[in-house]
């Protein structure tokens, strides 16, 4: 499962989004968005500094800030 914090004001969470869709990444895995202002505990508890931020929850890999396709599909990898 890989967990995205992100925020409605945020333009490159909502490019990230958009990326993620097109590319139809959530039929590999499961993808749970977080908003960080909401979700400020959990996004504590991870140590989110930056949105967008992904976080693997099987390998606690992340990835944040300006995500290109290329990182992407290999952060799913």
């Amino acid at each position: 499962m890989i967990k995205l914090f992100s925020a409605t004001w945020c333009e490159p969470c909502k490019v990230l989004k958009r990326l993620i869709k097109a590319n139809k990444l959530e039929d590999k895995t499961e993808v749970i968005d977080i908003d960080s202002p909401k979700g400020s505990e959990e996004a504590r508890k991870l140590g989110v500094r930056g949105i967008p931020m992904l976080y693997d929850t099987e390998t606690g890999g992340k990835i944040i800030g300006n995500i290109n396709l290329a990182q992407l599909k290999e952060f799913y990898n």
